[in-house]
């Protein structure tokens, strides 16, 4: 593989986190709608009549299946930004990973880093440029995190 593309593989992993994140929320908003829409549509008077029992009862089963799927795949994204946080923590010097963490885990821009380290924009280009180099990501990870 050559240089440059082990470079944008290590940034595509990388900008995976920020993805993971997102994807993290969406889930956590259709679990939430998902037992706020249980509780409404099974109590219209608080109580189920007649065949409406097992009709509730379906339809917490179908529930209960689809918090699992969800709460699986929740667990995939944060394996995901574990992987990501340990491959990063996995640098020897504490400017680069400072620096791959303010860009893909904080998002921070390169004004934002810059206010915030004192850094000019060439020593934060420098740093990522030669964080990326330096980073170690595994094969089973990148697999695991880009599918």
């Amino acid at each position: 593989m050559a240089k440059s593309e082990e470079i944008r593989m290590k940034e595509e992993f990388l900008e995976q986190y920020r993805k993971s994140v997102e994807e993290e929320q969406y889930l956590l908003v259709e679990m939430q709608e998902l037992k706020n829409d249980i509780l409404q549509s099974g109590t219209a008077d608080g109580m189920p009549k007649g065949s409406k029992q097992s009709d509730l009862a379906d339809l917490l089963m179908r529930r209960d299946k689809q918090l699992e799927k969800l709460t699986s795949k929740l667990c995939t994204e944060k394996f995901k930004q574990l992987r990501i946080r340990e491959t990063i923590g996995t640098l020897k010097d504490a400017a680069e990973k400072e620096t791959l963490k303010n860009i893909y885990i904080y998002a921070l821009t390169f004004d934002e880093m810059m206010e915030k380290t004192g850094k000019t924009r060439g020593t934060l280009s420098g740093l990522k440029k030669k964080a990326l180099r330096e980073l170690k990501v595994n094969e089973n990870d990148l697999k695991e995190v880009l599918g």
